[in-house]
């Protein structure tokens, strides 16, 4: 289960909704935010080589050409994946 602590650091990650962790609707595809919420829980588990496979196939997602995003929506997408890749090195670190 994802801890409240780890998903107020980042502002765009998995939310609580309902008991449920839920990517804001405002980040990418529904395909997207699974991928984010099992980055977290790969995260809270210290399956660190797991999260990064995940940031990888995340970035593929993102900078494909399949789907359409805006300027704004891939800039969130953008801001979310450097943020989860310094997560993600703050944790091996510890």
């Amino acid at each position: 289960m994802i801890k409240s602590s780890s998903v107020a650091r980042f502002p765009t990650s998995a939310i609580f909704v309902g008991g449920q962790a839920r990517p804001p609707s405002s980040l990418g595809t529904k395909l997207h935010g699974e991928v984010i919420v099992a980055f977290e829980l790969a995260c809270e588990n210290r399956e660190f080589e797991v999260a990064k496979e995940l940031l990888d196939t995340f970035e593929q997602m993102t900078v494909r050409r399949r789907v359409v995003f805006t300027e704004a929506e891939r800039g969130r997408l953008l801001e979310w994946l450097v943020a989860a890749h310094f997560r993600l090195m703050e944790l091996r670190a510890k």
